[in-house]
């Protein structure tokens, strides 16, 4: 909470893949195999995309928490936070 980026769980990486065409897609990859990879982007879309559009695939070394959230809370809403992880 405090260091997003300073440890990232496997699984959780961000990816930015870059296609063919131009447009840059970044999300957590859900699924692939040889021929597309899906992709679920920060609003929750799904991108499926063939391999055959990527051009460039690279895995991110910053965490999709933001830097500085801990600071933006309240002292209960972090407790109430860190309390909730604890749970999971």
């Amino acid at each position: 909470i405090l260091k997003p980026s300073a440890k990232i769980a496997q699984g959780y990486e961000t990816q930015m893949i870059a296609l063919t065409s131009g447009k840059i897609l970044s999300g957590f990859v859900i699924g692939e195999n040889g021929r597309q990879i899906s992709l679920r982007d920060s609003q929750g879309k799904t991108h499926v995309i063939p391999r055959d559009e990527i051009e460039e695939r690279e895995l991110q070394k910053v965490s999709a928490i933001p830097e500085g959230l801990a600071g933006s809370l309240e002292v209960q809403q972090l407790a109430d936070l860190i309390a909730y992880l604890q749970s999971l």
